[in-house]
C-alpha cells in the first residue's frame, strides 16, 4: 500500500454527528474522555485535521500579516515542497488548501499537555491557490508543506507524498465533516475508531462524512466504555476472498487485543509468567471472536501438534485453525485443516532473559523454514526490563517479511509504566 494506513477516529452523536453544540453538554463529558485516552493509546505518526477543526483547536483564528514575508516564487509548472531536514516523526497534518491557517510555532502546543498532540510536528497540506507569501510565512516559521491539487486537495497524491516523502505508515483521521468526506470519497479510510456519545445533536450539525458516497464497513469490536459505546469498523475489502478477510479480522482482533485487554489485564495485576498470559489471551480470543468462530468451524488450541509441526521438534504455544467437523477420522486432531496464525508467548523479566526470548523467535524461524508454514506468526513477549519501541528480530530479515508480527511489551526508559506496542516485518 503506497499510502498511509488511515483511521478515522471520532466522537459522534448517536444520529451520527461528529460536529456542533452537542458536543458541550454533559453526555458528552465521558465520550470524549474516552476518545482522547483512546488517542493516546492508538500508535500512529501523527493525526489529520482539516482547517476548521484546526483552527478551533489550536490556533484560534490567528492569521499573519502576510505584508511582513517576501513571497516564494515557485515555476508555474513546479511547486515545491518545503520540508525540514529535522522532523519529530509525530506530525499535525493540516488540510488547508488556500492556506488560511496562522501559527505562532511550527509545532502544536497543547494547553493540557496531552501527549496524543503536544509537541507534534505541523505539516501544511495545500493547494497551488496558496499565496506566495504565505509560503514565506511557513518557511519563516520552518513549517513544512507539501502541495496537493491545483484548486482542489488531491486526497491520493497529499498521502502519497505522507508516505513517501515524509513516512508516515499509519495516521488518524480526526475530522472534521469536510476533510472526513475528502478521504471517505477517495476510498483511503481503512478503519473507523467511533466513541458514540448518549445524546441525538441537532439538524444542522455535521455528519460523520460530508457527501458522502456508499462503501462499506465490518464492525470487528463493539464494547462499553465509561457509560458510552466504543465501535470499531474494517473496511470492507470486495475483492478478497472469504478466507483472506477471516485472517484480518483474526490479525486485527489479536493486536487489538495486545494492546487494549493484555494491557489492562497487566496493569490490574492478572498477569504473572508465561502460563497466565497465555490463558488470558485465549479468553479473549474467544469472548471476542466466538460468533466468528463457532461460523466459520476455527477453533484456538494450546500446545497444539499435528504431524507437520512435530517434524521441527517444537509445538506452538497457540494455533488459530480451521477444522473439518466432517471428518471421518478417530482422532481429533486430525480434523485439522489448516492453520490461519501462530501464536508463540514469552513472559520473562531481566536483561538476561532475553536470550530465551531469542529461542522463540528460533521456532517461528523453522517453522516456515521446514513446514513452508503460510500463515500468520505472532510473537507476544512481555519482557520486564526497560526498553525502548524496538523489535527482536531484524527489521530486514527475509523469513519474517510479510509473515511475522511482533506483539511487545516492556518498560518505558526511566519508568514503571509497561508499554505495548506492535512491530509489523
Amino acid at each position: 500500500m503506497n499510502r498511509p494506513y488511515i483511521i478515522c477516529h471520532m466522537v459522534t452523536s448517536l444520529d451520527g454527528k461528529v460536529t456542533g453544540d452537542f458536543l458541550g453538554n454533559p453526555e458528552c463529558v465521558a465520550a470524549c474522555e474516552t476518545y482522547y485516552e483512546i488517542n493516546r493509546n492508538l500508535k500512529s505518526n501523527g493525526f489529520i485535521c482539516g482547517r476548521v477543526t484546526m483552527e478551533g483547536s489550536f490556533t484560534g483564528g490567528y492569521y499573519p500579516e502576510l505584508s511582513e514575508y517576501e513571497p516564494v516564487r515557485h515555476d508555474m509548472d513546479l511547486k515545491m515542497d518545503f520540508i525540514l531536514d529535522d522532523m519529530t516523526g509525530f506530525y499535525a497534518i493540516a488540510f488547508d488548501p488556500k492556506g488560511k491557517l496562522g501559527w505562532k510555532s511550527n509545532k502544536i502546543i497543547d494547553p493540557d499537555g496531552d501527549p496524543g498532540y503536544d509537541g507534534a510536528q505541523i505539516i501544511e497540506v495545500l493547494t497551488e491557490q496558496a499565496d506566495e507569501r504565505y509560503l514565506g510565512y511557513l518557511e519563516s516559521m520552518e513549517i513544512p508543506y507539501i502541495f496537493a491539487g491545483e484548486t482542489e486537495i488531491d486526497v491520493e497524491l497529499a498521502l502519497f507524498k505522507l508516505k513517501n516523502i515524509i513516512g508516515c505508515d499509519t495516521l488518524l483521521l480526526e475530522g472534521g465533516s469536510i476533510v472526513n468526506g475528502y478521504f471517505q470519497r477517495a476510498d483511503v479510510i481503512d478503519e473507523l475508531s467511533l466513541v458514540v456519545a448518549p445524546i441525538v445533536a441537532d439538524k444542522n450539525d455535521k455528519p460523520l462524512f460530508t457527501d458522502s458516497t456508499l462503501s462499506g464497513f465490518e464492525v470487528v469490536n463493539a464494547k462499553i466504555e465509561n457509560g458510552v459505546t466504543v465501535l470499531n469498523y474494517l473496511k470492507k475489502i470486495k475483492e478478497l476472498d472469504e478466507e483472506q478477510s477471516l485472517i484480518n479480522k483474526i490479525d486485527y482482533t489479536i493486536k487489538y487485543i495486545w494492546e487494549n485487554k493484555i494491557k489492562e489485564d497487566y496493569n490490574n495485576g492478572w498477569l504473572l509468567k508465561e502460563d497466565t498470559l497465555k490463558n488470558a489471551f485465549y479468553f479473549h480470543l474467544r469472548s471476542i471472536l466466538g460468533d466468528l468462530l463457532d461460523k466459520n468451524d476455527i477453533r484456538v488450541f494450546t500446545e497444539f501438534t499435528d504431524e507437520k509441526f512435530k517434524g521441527t521438534g517444537y509445538r506452538p504455544d497457540m494455533v488459530i485453525a480451521k477444522v473439518n467437523f466432517d471428518s471421518d477420522d478417530s482422532y481429533y486432531e486430525n480434523y485439522i485443516t489448516d492453520c490461519l496464525a501462530v501464536i508463540e508467548f514469552k513472559y520473562k523479566q531481566g536483561f538476561n532473559s532475553s536470550n530465551d526470548i531469542y529461542e522463540d523467535y528460533k521456532k517461528l524461524h523453522k517453522y516456515v523454514d521446514n513446514i513452508k508454514i503460510n500463515c500468520r506468526l505472532y510473537m507476544a513477549t512481555i519482557w520486564e526490563y526497560e526498553d525502548d519501541e524496538t523489535c527482536w528480530e531484524p527489521e530486514n530479515s527475509q523469513w519474517a517479511s510479510g509473515k511475522l508480527t511482533e506483539l511487545n511489551a516492556s518498560y518505558k526508559r526511566n519508568s514503571d509504566e509497561m508499554n505495548f506496542y506492535i512491530c509489523e516485518h
